[in-house]
């Protein structure tokens, strides 16, 4: 998934190296090793884990909807700070994927 996000831009560009077999073996390291990290966190702290991440992703889709309905049922108002974090991701990383590249100032005609 890395290798693919990677190869759309939508990740870092040192994920598509891949060795003389062909295998992207840093985009596989770094999604294997997410993977044993989130293990590892969901074994020590089971409910706060899994909590943080159904509260996070499930706010992604209908963000705007889904966080004015939380804010007035009480029942689920805790669930708001993950929420926000999730959304300060996303907007983080697509403000960095959109930023305009720096551009060469245009030279007038005849030189200078």
């Amino acid at each position: 998934m890395l290798f693919s996000l990677a190869r759309r831009g939508d990740a870092p560009k040192s994920l598509l190296e891949i060795n003389r077999r062909g295998v992207p073996v840093k985009a596989i390291l770094l999604t294997s090793s997410i993977g044993f990290l989130s293990t590892g966190l969901a074994y020590l702290w089971p409910e706060t884990i899994f909590l943080f991440l159904v509260n996070s992703s499930g706010a992604i889709a209908l963000l705007v909807a889904v966080i004015g309905a939380m804010a007035l049922i009480e029942d689920v108002r805790p669930q708001l700070i993950p929420s926000f974090i999730s959304l300060a991701i996303v907007l983080a990383a697509y403000r960095v994927k959109t930023r305009p590249k720096h551009q060469q100032p245009a030279v007038p005609a005849g030189g200078a």
